[in-house]
Parts: structure tokens; sequence; C-alpha cells
């Protein structure tokens, strides 16, 4: 925490000084501190294969959906972790699996 925080601290002197850095922050982070809306295709920075399945979800049939027996969770840090209230209940149709894609990509994006 205080190296982010120290961090912070030299990127908000530089642009109060307005001194260009050299440097590079990815383009998740940068979204981030800047308040920007997030997309699938960020997700790609930090997982590709992430991204191909989200891709996959978004573009298959109604079918293709059901059968891939997915609920409102996701697996991080070798827990479940829900992405909404009792999401470990909740089955992703070819209804809501725009919401599911909109959580997934906001937890990959902002939660890890």
């Amino acid at each position: 925490l205080n190296q982010i925080r120290n961090i912070g601290r030299a990127v908000g002197k530089a642009i109060y000084e307005l001194v260009l850095l050299d440097t590079r922050f990815s383009i998740v982070f940068l979204n981030r501190i800047l308040g920007l809306q997030f997309s699938i295709d960020e997700v790609a920075t930090i997982d590709k294969e992430v991204c191909r399945s989200l891709m996959y979800l978004r573009h298959c049939s109604p079918e293709e959906v059901a059968a891939l027996s997915l609920n409102f969770t996701v697996t991080a840090g070798g827990r479940d972790v829900e992405l909404v209230p009792g999401g470990s209940t909740i089955p992703v149709t070819a209804d809501n699996r725009m919401l599911y894609l909109l959580l997934m990509t906001k937890f990959k994006t902002c939660s890890q």
C-alpha cells in the first residue's frame, strides 16, 4: 500500500509541476485513476484466456450459453466470489449474459 501511495504522490507531483513522465502504465490502471469506463478488451491486458472466453460467451447461441452451466461467481485466490449477492444460485442465461459480462469485466479490471 505504501508503494502505491508513493507512486501516486510522484505522479501527482509530476502533474502539478507539468513534468512529462517517461513511463508506461497499463490501460486498466490509467482508466481506473481517470474514472473512465472499462471494457472486455481491457481484460485481455490482464488475462487473454479470460478475455477470449468472455468474447465467446458474448457471441454464442442461447443453447451454447446454457451448455456452459455458468453462474454469477468467479474463482479468485482459490475461492469462489459471488459477483452479485446469491450469485452461486443464479445461472447465466442468454437473457442475463450481458450483465454477467459486465460484472466479470468489472471484477477482472477493478477487483484483482
